[in-house]
């Protein structure tokens, strides 16, 4: 007996929209990779966000990865830490190979505990490499916030000392210029009591003496 030969119409509807999402142009959030033997989501968030109701009624990636799994995509590791997956029949411009990949026999069957364990233990696994990538590129934005706090603070110190020199400068030539000022006024006061003729008698009968005795002087006025 001949093998049972498997017709295009036969491949699975999810193999099928994913081969003709990463076909499209219109989506980048989801690609082949450069060797066309994978595929590769550059950003999770985007993908989950923007395509993956086109592959799944849900937006829960974890998901979309189980059904990777169902039909033996393996997960590849890269150095971009990008998301990629491969199967074997799974490549680019081979869309004649997709009715070839059906969902594994043991996904099937009735799944087991220690299935369920290894599936949950998988999706943890994501989690947990998902949140250290958060958390290592929040720990960055801290380290470039402190380093422009301290920054801006030295600034601030920076300024503060050139406000206080000159303010310190302008009090300074203040004293000085009240203290010409002290010194002129002093040096006038000291020539009048120095000059007799510009001191003036206190006694009025002195005035009065020396007014008459100069009457004739029109230059002298009369003491009142």
């Amino acid at each position: 007996m001949s093998p049972k030969r498997i017709s295009l119409d036969e491949t699975p509807k999810f193999i099928t929209k994913l081969y003709d999402i990463l076909m499209s142009d219109a989506v980048n959030d989801i690609k082949w990779s450069e060797s066309s033997e994978s595929f590769i989501i550059p950003d999770k968030e985007k993908f989950v966000k923007n395509s993956l109701k086109a592959l799944s009624k849900t937006n829960d990636y974890s998901s979309f990865v189980r059904q990777l799994n169902n039909y033996n995509f393996s997960k590849i590791k890269n150095e971009n830490h990008f998301e990629e997956y491969a199967h074997p029949l799974f490549k680019k411009n081979r869309f004649y190979q997709l009715n070839q990949i059906q969902r594994s026999r043991e996904i099937n069957n009735k799944p087991t505990e220690v299935n369920k364990l290894k599936e949950e233990v998988f999706h943890l696994r994501e989690d947990i490499n998902f949140i250290n990538q958060a958390n290592y590129e929040l720990s960055k934005e801290v380290h470039v916030l402190r380093d422009k706090i301290e920054t801006q603070q030295k600034n601030v110190d920076t300024l503060i000392q050139l406000f206080s020199k000159a303010f310190q400068f302008t009090i300074n030539n203040e004293a000085t210029k009240l203290a010409l000022e002290d010194n002129v006024v002093e040096t006038k006061s000291n020539k009048n009591e120095d000059n007799p003729e510009n001191k003036t008698s206190d006694s009025p009968c002195l005035d009065f003496t020396y007014y008459y005795q100069n009457k004739n002087n029109d230059d002298i006025p009369p003491p009142f």
